[in-house]
């Protein structure tokens, strides 16, 4: 039964594990959070080689996740294009943000 486990813990790490940009690019990962109404934002932009290049955290109030996600991405961009960096992939986990900027939804 550990072993399964073990075996189960590292499959699991290996499917989450951070894929970097192509050479010469910068990957904006961005997230939302709301947890006992209080949104929470955060983002971190990685090179080629996976350095930290940018990171950020802030706590926004009430609102929707999906606004929070918004924000996130909002934020990383602002601040990485600020640096100079203008190859730059974004990674989030809301279909809704990720359709917006992919021109596929109209936003809310």
């Amino acid at each position: 039964m550990e072993n399964s486990h073990h075996h189960l813990k590292q499959s699991l790490l290996a499917s989450i594990k951070w894929e970097p940009p192509p050479t010469g690019w910068i990957k904006l990962n961005f997230d939302g959070l709301v947890h006992n109404e209080v949104a929470t934002t955060g983002f971190v932009s990685r090179n080629w080689d996976g350095h930290v290049m940018l990171a950020g955290v802030k706590k926004i109030g009430q609102t929707s996740i999906t606004v929070a996600e918004c924000l996130a991405l909002r934020d990383g961009l602002t601040y990485t294009v600020h640096k100079g960096w203008r190859k730059i992939m974004l990674k989030g986990d809301s279909k809704v943000i990720i359709d917006c900027v992919n021109q596929v939804a109209a936003p809310h």
